[in-house]
């Protein structure tokens, strides 16, 4: 009979000989000791210090040697259904097992067997399924209901039954695994790299205390000739130490301990030795500190004391509620098998070879990128709406979500994309005489022998980034308490002055707050700054009113966690539902409204690259077209005193009372760089505003306020030229956020448009009509062109149709427009610039393209972003859809991520669900709600652990 796989999920399989194949291809491993994981190792060994043992078992993958029938799967034993049953051939040996997804600490085991129980058997423990270590054995089992307490680790348990009770199979009912998913060893990074030492004394300055934490093994410390001497490391924060290593030179000491300290002048000794032997020594340890001192007390040699090097190994995070696995700030161990997957730091990952004219980094020659914008990019000042009726939250959660989960390493060199002035497309005036662009910095080891990569400086994976940022240091900032460098001792709570974002100046000192981007409005008062996870939140009023909006629900999520519980697990409880919120709504709600599915969810898969594509950040993910050139606010005018709406008029934006109402119009370039805004609208306004206006189509167009002025100030004395025709005299330079997005294709190497869909898989486009679905690529005999000479009249460009979301025809001033034709067709404009296909830029193509049905993007968009979305979820590990602790929260403490982004908003501001559509990406009279939707991804419940490690505030406007 062969082996039958348990009825849900992928399994690994048991090869013919009965002894399962470990397969990396799995749903929920925990962040485990990498090494203990690679060496397969399993110990029986005394239970680590812990909370109460928990069910580890219940709904994990179970496979058996043998079933018995159809009927009797090996995953009914986790199944928490005493009505099913495992039962097996009628024969000896036989052996169920349960994978628990991560290597646990066991302490109990409870079988409850069928009539058909085993009177011999084993328990058994294994890190990959193939090397077993017994934990019991009884050849004198009883049946019914065995409570059996153990004491080992692994991550497979196995029942090895060799002696049934009866002549038909072994049969279980069910097979419950107790104890705590604690990681059992230290991390693999080097908390003392190049961290700052010192020492006692030194024997010259070419042996300095920082020769020690250098990572370079042709460097070392050494002392003065005498006893004592000491060398110690500031690790930056406090942190639970587990191994020193030491690599001593030839004079190393006899005699030293490993001290730490969280001040560097009272110590605590962790290890003592009077034996020491020298060469490399690998300290096991225990303890909790700052600061870590080798203090030597007796020397082999004569010479001083001197180690080549001194590293320092922690432990992750303490356990949430000493059971559960925090999700690390930088993404670091997220893959057990791979820790550095997806994490900061790392390079963006490619699905196509890069693409440099001398394959190192040379960028490939093309049309000049403002020549190109326009003539492909320039919408004329005309505004064209998403044909699916998409809100304004489809751009603004896009870019919510970019700033959790890329950032390209920014000081590299000035390559400035040349400005011609005398082009007869130009309409602005450009003092600058070029449009600024600096090339992304190369990644270390790439661009001079290889081609040339690019360091992405944030986490791949969706982990609320933006709202929590990537360090301690930033962290500590910016929850209530003290700042020392350690988050850990401060409040749950996250410092909300007022209900909105702290800035620089908060906490008094501006000097010492993290740093954060400025530009535009902020450059003249950079410390007014708001203060978040991601450098990126001034940006623009939508994204710091977003980054706001789950501030608060962090503080709204600690607030119904019971006050018993201590502040660190409440802020590591509230992160993870705010992590699995985000993951929730992008999966549910956005990406259903941009037209995007996914492959069915199958479960986390260790195999599964998360990290971010240097293809879909630098082409795929660039949706600027999508942005409106204002946001408009309507609501109460009692909200407002005059002179907070005088305030707003003098910065530009347009109020207009109607009654007892006011609307508010903000143009984009006052809406950039300017946080006071947000606390003048206030949130609910601006939250509700978002989701009550269609954003632009996208297309190949792209509003001038992003691809002529962006982020600069205007000139003074034209308060009311900040929108429309009227925007080019309000600027005396020129920064094209489009001409820079076709721009930095080329400079991250990427394909040609061709190429890049045949790295998706697509068919090659033969010709620009292909593309873009018209019917000619030929310039029309029109008398209001340039016979032979279109591509540089300005008359190309004229709309002279216009058509509503229903295809009816409209006008200018309805603005109303889904869809324009102009004079000339994009293929044709296309054809004259690039000449063939073969030769378009992947980014001007990708937007080209007609719309898949039923979706905001082309063929080639959509590939991209269902290829990287889909990387994301199953290459995480703590995906909300694979993790236990979210149930947990919900049945536990009544708090449930299931929460769409109108529950949010209406849970933590003072706009009523009432006043709120139910799905806020998507108007009302959006087609895409008159279609039947489907989310995403397809949920399953989770059927393995991933973190097991070892609602209701006042309202604020």
């Amino acid at each position: 009979m062969q082996p039958v796989p348990p009825s849900a999920g992928r399994l690994p399989r048991p090869a013919a000989g009965g002894r399962p194949q470990r397969r990396r291809r799995h749903r929920v491993p925990s962040v485990v000791a990498v090494l203990a994981l690679l060496a397969g190792l399993v110990v029986a060994m005394g239970t680590p210090a812990q909370a109460a043992p928990a069910l580890l078992s219940q709904g994990k993958q179970a496979t058996a040697s043998t079933i018995e029938a159809v009927g009797t799967p090996a995953s009914a034993v986790t199944d928490g259904n005493t009505g099913t049953r495992w039962s097996s051939a009628f024969s000896d040996p036989q052996w169920v097992q349960v994978d628990l997804g991560a290597r646990a600490a066991i302490s109990q085991v409870v079988f409850t067997w069928h009539t058909s129980y085993a009177v011999a058997f084993q328990v058994q423990v294994s890190d990959d399924a193939a090397a077993w270590t017994t934990l019991y054995s009884t050849t004198t089992g009883t049946g019914g209901v065995q409570t059996l307490n153990l004491s080992g680790t692994g991550r497979f348990v196995r029942m090895y039954g060799t002696a049934r009770h009866t002549v038909y199979g072994f049969s279980l009912y069910e097979f419950q695994v107790y104890g705590s998913f604690v990681r059992a060893g230290c991390g693999t990074a080097d908390l003392a790299l190049n961290r700052p030492a010192s020492a006692s004394s030194v024997e010259g300055a070419g042996t300095p205390a920082s020769a020690a934490v250098d990572g370079d093994a042709g460097t070392r410390w050494s002392s003065a000739f005498a006893d004592p001497q000491w060398i110690q490391v500031d690790l930056g924060s406090s942190q639970r130490v587990c191994q020193v290593v030491l690599n001593w030179q030839n004079s190393y000491a006899t005699a030293f301990q490993v001290q730490v300290s969280d001040n560097a002048a009272a110590w605590t000794t962790l290890y003592s030795t009077t034996t020491g032997t020298g060469g490399v020594q690998r300290i096991a340890v225990a303890g909790v500190g700052r600061y870590v001192r080798i203090h030597g007390t007796v020397r082999r040699t004569a010479y001083g004391y001197s180690l080549w090097g001194l590293e320092v190994y922690g432990l992750p995070a303490a356990p949430i509620l000493g059971t559960w696995e925090p999700e690390s700030l930088t993404g670091a161990g997220n893959n057990p098998f791979t820790p550095a997957l997806g994490s900061v730091g790392t390079n963006y990952a490619r699905k196509a070879p890069a693409r440099y004219a001398d394959g190192k980094g040379q960028v490939v020659a093309g049309p000049n990128a403002r020549y190109v914008s326009n003539r492909v990019f320039n919408d004329t000042n005309v505004n064209v709406f998403s044909e699916r009726g998409v809100t304004q939250w489809g751009n603004v959660w896009g870019q919510f979500l970019d700033h959790t989960i890329g950032l390209r390493q920014e000081n590299g060199t000035a390559a400035d994309i040349p400005f011609d002035r005398t082009d007869a497309l130009e309409s602005f005036t450009n003092d600058l005489g070029v449009v600024p662009f600096t090339r992304t910095a190369a990644a270390p080891g790439t661009g001079v022998s290889n081609a040339r990569q690019q360091v992405n400086t944030v986490s791949s994976f969706i982990d609320a980034w933006a709202v929590y940022g990537g360090t301690d240091a930033r962290l500590d900032w910016l929850r209530e308490g003290s700042v020392d460098g350690n988050p850990a001792n401060n409040n749950a709570t996250l410092l909300l002055p007022g209900g909105y974002l702290p800035r620089r100046t908060s906490r008094g000192n501006a000097a010492t707050a993290p740093a954060m981007q400025v530009d535009g409005r902020l450059l003249g008062n950079p410390t007014n700054a708001a203060v978040a996870g991601d450098v990126r939140a001034n940006e623009n009023i939508a994204l710091t009113a977003t980054q706001t909006l789950f501030a608060r629900e962090h503080n709204r999520i600690v607030a119904a966690l019971p006050a018993s519980m201590s502040q660190q697990d409440k802020f590591q409880l509230a992160r993870a539902v705010v992590i699995a919120e985000q993951q929730y709504i992008t999966y549910h709600e956005f990406l259903p409204a941009m037209g995007v599915t996914l492959p069915t969810y199958q479960g986390y898969d260790d195999h599964v690259d998360p990290s971010l594509s240097n293809e879909f950040a630098t082409v795929g993910y660039r949706a600027h077209s999508q942005i409106h050139g204002e946001m408009e606010f309507e609501t109460t005018a009692a909200r407002y005193t005059p002179a907070t709406l005088a305030a707003l008029e003098a910065q530009g934006v347009e109020v207009e009372l109607d009654g007892a109402d006011v609307d508010l119009a903000v143009p984009l370039n006052v809406a950039f760089f300017n946080p006071d805004l947000v606390n003048q609208i206030q949130l609910g306004p601006v939250l509700a505003g978002i989701g009550g206006e269609s954003e632009y189509n996208n297309d190949e167009m792209i509003d001038n306020q992003l691809r002529s002025v962006l982020f600069q100030v205007p000139v003074a004395g034209n308060p009311a030229c900040l929108d429309g025709p009227t925007l080019p005299a309000c600027f005396h330079g020129v920064v094209d956020l489009g001409a820079i997005d076709l721009q930095r294709g080329r400079d991250h190497g990427m394909p040609a448009y061709n190429q890049l869909r045949a790295a998706y898989g697509l068919p090659a486009k033969s010709s620009f009509t292909a593309i873009t679905g018209e019917s000619t690529d030929a310039f029309p005999a029109d008398p209001l062109l340039t016979p032979g000479n279109e591509i540089n009249d300005p008359q190309s460009l004229d709309i002279v149709q216009l058509f509503d979301i229903n295809g009816v025809p409209t006008t200018l001033a309805a603005d109303n427009a889904t869809r324009v034709v102009r004079r000339t067709t994009l293929a044709a404009r296309l054809k004259a610039v690039y000449g063939t296909v073969a030769n378009l830029d992947a980014f001007t193509g990708m937007l080209a393209e007609k719309h898949a049905t039923g979706s905001e993007l082309g063929e080639l968009q959509r590939a991209i972003w269902r290829d990287q979305f889909t990387a994301a979820r199953d290459g995480d590990r703590f995906h909300y859809q694979n993790d236990p602790l979210q149930t947990v929260l919900r049945q536990q403490y009544g708090i449930d991520h299931r929460k769409t982004l109108s529950q949010l908003i209406a849970l933590n501001t003072d706009i009523p669900p009432a006043d709120l559509p139910t799905n806020v990406f998507l108007l009302p009279t959006s087609p895409a709600l008159t279609t039947p939707q489907t989310t995403a991804t397809t949920t399953t419940a989770p059927a393995a652990s991933t973190r097991r490690h070892a609602e209701g505030v006042a309202q604020t406007p």
